[in-house]
C-alpha cells in the first residue's frame, strides 16, 4: 500500500455545511427506505423471490431500486446481465460513460 493510500485511510472525514449534511441524511433515509419496505410477513414474499430469481432486472428494480433512477434500462443491459451470467468465464464490459455499468 503506498503512503498516499495510508494517508487517504487516516484522512479526517469532510466536514459538512448544514445544507451538505441534511442532504446526505436525506440521500441516506431514501436508501434505508428503500430497503426496509419489505418484512418477512409480507404475502408476496414467494412471488417476489421467483421473479427476483428468474429475471435480474426485476431483481434490481425491486431490491436495489434506489440504484435505479429512471424506469428505463440502456440497450445493452441485457447483453451485459447475460454475460454476467456465464460462470467461470471472465467478462469485460465497456460502454458509454453514465451508462450505469457498474449499477448493473
Amino acid at each position: 500500500m503506498s503512503a498516499n493510500t495510508l494517508r487517504q485511510f487516516r484522512a479526517r472525514p469532510k466536514r459538512l455545511n448544514p445544507k451538505e449534511y441534511e442532504a446526505a441524511k436525506d440521500a441516506y433515509l431514501k436508501k434505508l427506505e428503500a430497503v426496509a419496505r419489505f418484512a418477512d410477513s409480507d404475502s408476496n414474499r414467494e412471488d417476489r423471490v421467483r421473479k427476483g430469481s428468474e429475471d435480474a432486472f426485476y431483481f434490481a428494480r425491486t431490491y436495489l431500486s434506489h440504484y435505479f433512477e429512471t424506469p428505463s434500462q440502456a440497450e445493452y443491459h441485457p447483453e451485459i446481465v447475460a454475460a454476467c451470467q456465464i460462470e467461470e468465464q471472465p467478462q469485460t464490459i465497456t460502454g458509454p460513460r453514465g451508462g450505469a455499468k457498474s449499477t448493473i
